[in-house]
């Protein structure tokens, strides 16, 4: 039998045990209260960047080169591998780790690599602390050496990183020069602030 619930508008019906979406035009969030049933993301659409807490990682791209680089240009800085990155927010930062392997020296044991992560055409950080520098002649680090940098692009503009490299002193700089050393790579990640 159905109950009789009246209202300050009218009376409903509802059958005992049962209410349908028709019967609930919206609940305050204080009624809210206690566990919740198990949800799946899947049903999260809502989320938006700006929505989630700060230090939440919002997106991850990554920038490969797996072939060999050669230059016999010191001095200059080259370009090793690069990503291009949208952020979703203009106060967001940018978290850098580049990643140089396969690295070979020519002739000269008084050679070095410095590495630099640029935004667009401004370098924004270089390894003048982590440098590479050679012992002997033909030296070779295939688990090459990484640096890392936090960057604040302050945009939401897209804007492309780049890893590059500064041979000094040498003869000749290979990077990847071993086809086992892997990739050098330059990883982005958005961090919400």
């Amino acid at each position: 039998m159905a109950t009789l619930i009246s209202g300050s508008t009218g009376v409903n019906k509802i059958t005992d045990g049962t209410i349908v979406d028709a019967d609930v035009a919206n609940i305050a969030a204080s009624k809210l209260t206690g566990a919740l049933p198990a949800i799946s993301g899947a049903s999260l659409t809502g989320l938006t960047a700006a929505q989630m807490p700060n230090g939440t990682v919002v997106q991850v791209l990554q920038g490969q080169h797996s072939s060999s680089i050669s230059t016999t240009v010191m001095n200059t800085w080259f370009n090793v591998t690069s990503q291009a990155i949208t952020p979703q927010g203009s106060s967001n930062k940018v978290l850098c780790t580049a990643v140089v392997m396969g690295i070979q020296t020519g002739t000269n044991t008084n050679a070095r690599l410095d590495v630099g992560i640029y935004r667009g055409s401004t370098l924004v950080h270089q390894s003048l602390a982590n440098r590479w520098t050679v012992a002997s002649t033909l030296d070779i680090r295939d688990g090459g050496f990484s640096i890392q940098w936090l960057d604040s692009p302050s945009t939401t503009s897209t804007t492309t990183y780049y890893l590059k490299g500064r041979w000094q002193d040498g003869s000749t700089c290979y990077i990847n020069k071993d086809s086992n050393s892997g990739y050098s790579t330059l990883t982005l990640q958005e961090v919400r602030a």
